[in-house]
């Protein structure tokens, strides 16, 4: 109902994460604090490690190869959405590998991507039409949800700070390096860990890597929540709203208000 009141063509993934891309991790991962867990996971489901030879061109061809055909789910009987001893990365990265193979198809100028199980109301429809509508109007590239609203209104919203439930995409090479990116740094159940620090490390900014030093949960809140977590791992420029980052040069990403 909604892509047909947008005029947009509709499209879903079928079947779970290619195994290449499933069970392997890229070295920020491995080298942070969600990799950490990830290692003890596996050493807890009995295996000696964690894979993190994660390979660019073995995921391309994956991610081309599932489009090509219909996966076989051979894990333990559960989704990869909960994980399982047989894969690091749930499957909410599928959006990031769908997108990327839309993106490179040469009839598709842009892809809008919403969590299913956030519209299930007609209500909600409308807002997914309104959000869509908003996302594609502007001159960016990348559009993205804030997440985690400060709690001071006058402080400006880290540039980095977005969520992954919807987000709208222009066919331009930037789109392609962010959500191939975003694809290559997936670090474990969560795809924001591997959103912020592909924002990080596409803008220019001071910036080495530090999100990887704190677990999800105290990543998402650093930026905003001064007094329960240290600063002094993180460099002044990770807590600059988009304004201060586009600035300094083009910067075509933008975050919505939550």
């Amino acid at each position: 109902a909604f892509a047909r009141k947008s005029n947009w063509n509709a499209v879903l993934w079928l079947g779970e994460l290619p195994k290449d891309i499933a069970t392997t991790v890229g070295p920020w991962c491995c080298a942070s604090a969600v990799g950490a867990k990830l290692k003890l996971l596996a050493k807890n489901f009995g295996r000696k490690k964690v894979n993190c030879s994660a390979s660019f061109a073995a995921e391309q061809l994956a991610t081309r190869q599932a489009a090509s055909r219909r996966l076989t789910y051979k894990g333990v009987g559960r989704s990869s959405y909960a994980g399982s001893e047989h894969e690091v990365n749930s499957n909410h990265h599928a959006k990031m590998a769908a997108a990327s193979l839309l993106l490179r198809n040469s009839r598709v100028r842009d892809v809008f991507y919403m969590d299913l199980d956030s519209y299930v109301r007609p209500e909600d429809v409308k807002k997914a039409a309104s959000s869509a509508s908003g996302m594609t109007q502007g001159s960016y590239d990348v559009v993205l949800n804030e997440a985690h609203s400060a709690r001071h209104p006058t402080r400006p919203h880290p540039f980095w700070l977005a969520g992954g439930m919807r987000w709208y995409l222009r066919a331009t090479p930037f789109s392609i390096k962010f959500v191939d990116g975003w694809l290559r740094h997936r670090c474990g159940f969560k795809d924001q860990y591997a959103l912020w620090h592909t924002l990080l490390t596409l803008a220019d900014v001071a910036y080495d890597g530090e999100i990887g030093r704190l677990p999800y949960n105290q990543a998402k809140y650093a930026a905003l929540k001064p007094t329960e977590i240290p600063r002094k791992w993180m460099s002044r420029d990770l807590l600059v709203g988009e304004a201060a980052v586009r600035a300094k040069g083009a910067w075509p990403v933008h975050l919505e208000p939550e």
